[in-house]
């Protein structure tokens, strides 16, 4: 227990599990995010999208601008920035 990471005790929270994770593009946002950073989707059991972006060195204008081009009227988008995490929530 004591090498569960802060990502699996967020995950935990959320009802998802790091193991279940399935990489996907960017297609899911309109807008451009640097080559190397990397999208992942979760089901919930609540049927709310949820997506995993791991930016490292990203900067929360950049999280925020990529959350504004998701069309989805409600999700959850968790960055991991290398050095601390962004949660965006959305609900209508």
């Amino acid at each position: 227990m004591g090498s569960e990471t802060y990502l699996d005790k967020l995950l935990v929270a959320f009802g998802v599990e790091e193991k279940s994770e399935r990489p996907c593009s960017f297609a899911f946002s309109s807008k451009v995010v640097p080559s190397f950073w990397k999208a992942y989707f979760f089901d919930l059991p609540s049927r709310l999208p949820f997506y995993f972006v791991s930016a490292p060195n990203g900067k929360v204008t950049e999280i925020r601008s990529l959350a504004s081009g998701i069309k989805a009227e409600n999700f959850v988008l968790l960055a991991d920035l290398g050095k601390e995490f962004l949660l965006v929530l959305r609900r209508s």
